[in-house]
């Protein structure tokens, strides 16, 4: 009988080795899969024939035909619906530069210039398809991961020789989608989705937009899909089942920057739940390099319980954080003895739409007693009233 107990005892430890021995493959599957997807790549800076197509396309959205290369589709610049859009967006953009985007780059350059001119990774939770900002803050990034709820979505493969009503809807849908930007230089979600998903299905037609408004030419541009626990690409729209892919990777070259560089976009819930479904996707965020992180207009989703995986890759895996309050929690972040955080602006309680959780006295009196200089330019929630906050974390190594 002794030996039956030990030969049992056995095969459960021989179990319990098994199990351990999956779980240690599984991570190890995961890690592989995303250094397949971080392992560097030989520059390549000559746009593919659908890089071309997708930057022409960007740049009649982006109200840049000047940008456009192909007649064909400089040609549909010059339809009526199109170039009032054009005209008008044009406009808008000559603000939006004037009140949020200079004055924001002007602060970096004076305030973190070290970080503006970082040449890592970018991570940008709860960004949606705001490369804009990034760009202006941190523009010669070479990877950007950027991660919202939004549909990644796809661009016309085939836009060129399509009907009036086409562009005149695309244009619209466009135009309705960036009105929250144009004012106050961050997006609604809801309202977003709404108005591009109808063309779209998803950012991507805004993410290439932003790119090229920036002065970049588009290169490349591929689908990321999350299979038996890795993360693949293949070129846009070329999968052949419908299966929706879990983001998209674009590649762009800027004529002032000897090298080029990748967004990559995930539609991806950042809730512990949702991430536990995902090592693969997680792995690939701890595996770039040099990352940095920024937020801005997040909702305080932070605040609430269930994202302790993010809050990790942000505050383990990043050497500098910006954000404003609607980030990490004061509390929180500040009791981190490995961060330095550095205070600008004016703190002001959360606006109506957030709740009362949100408001956070401690920082309220921080910024009291230290009475940090004012930002001089709105942004984020409180553009209306110049009361704006920037919270700039740095991890010190020991």
């Amino acid at each position: 009988m002794k030996f039956y107990n030990l030969l049992f005892i056995a095969l459960l430890g021989c179990l319990g080795c098994n199990s351990a021995t999956d779980e240690r493959k599984a991570e190890e599957g995961a890690q592989e899969a995303a250094a397949r997807m971080t392992a560097p790549e030989l520059p390549v800076f000559e746009p593919s024939a659908a890089g071309k197509r997708y930057h022409d396309f960007a740049a009649l959205l982006a109200a840049m035909p000047q940008r456009v290369q192909n007649d064909s589709a400089r040609a549909i610049a010059g339809l009526p619906c199109v170039q009032t859009a054009i005209e008008t967006m044009d406009a808008r953009w000559q603000q939006l530069n004037t009140t949020y985007l200079m004055p924001l780059q002007q602060w970096a350059k004076q305030q973190v210039a070290d970080l503006h001119r970082h040449e890592g990774t970018l991570f940008y939770p709860f960004s949606g398809p705001d490369i804009l900002n990034a760009q202006v803050l941190f523009p010669a990034c070479r990877t950007y991961v950027l991660v919202g709820l939004e549909r990644p979505g796809y661009l016309p493969d085939d836009y060129m020789g399509r009907s009036e009503t086409f562009y005149c809807r695309y244009f619209q849908d466009v135009e309705r989608a960036l009105e929250d930007l144009f004012v106050r230089n961050y997006f609604i979600t809801s309202y977003m989705s709404s108005d591009l998903y109808r063309s779209a299905q998803g950012v991507l037609p805004l993410l290439v937009l932003f790119l090229v408004r920036q002065g970049n030419d588009i290169l490349h541009v591929e689908d990321v899909y999350l299979e038996n626990d890795s993360l693949r690409t293949v070129p846009h729209r070329e999968r052949p089942d419908d299966r929706r892919p879990l983001g998209v990777k674009v590649s762009f070259k800027h004529p002032e920057r000897a090298y080029a560089q990748t967004v990559y976009y995930f539609g991806v819930d950042l809730s512990d739940k949702s991430l536990q479904k995902k090592p693969a996707w997680v792995a690939f965020v701890k595996q770039q390099p040099n990352k940095i992180a920024y937020m801005k207009a997040a909702s305080y989703v932070l605040f609430n319980p269930g994202f302790e995986t993010v809050k990790s890759l942000l505050l383990d895996e990043c050497s500098a954080i910006v954000q404003d309050d609607t980030g990490l929690r004061w509390a929180e972040w500040s009791k981190r003895k490995d961060w330095k955080i550095s205070l600008y602006g004016k703190y002001a309680r959360p606006i109506r739409d957030f709740g009362k959780y949100t408001y956070q006295t401690d920082l309220e009196a921080l910024y009291d007693s230290l009475q940090p200089p004012a930002l001089g330019f709105p942004y984020g929630y409180h553009w209306r009233d110049g009361n704006s906050s920037l919270l700039v974390g740095r991890r010190q190594r020991h």
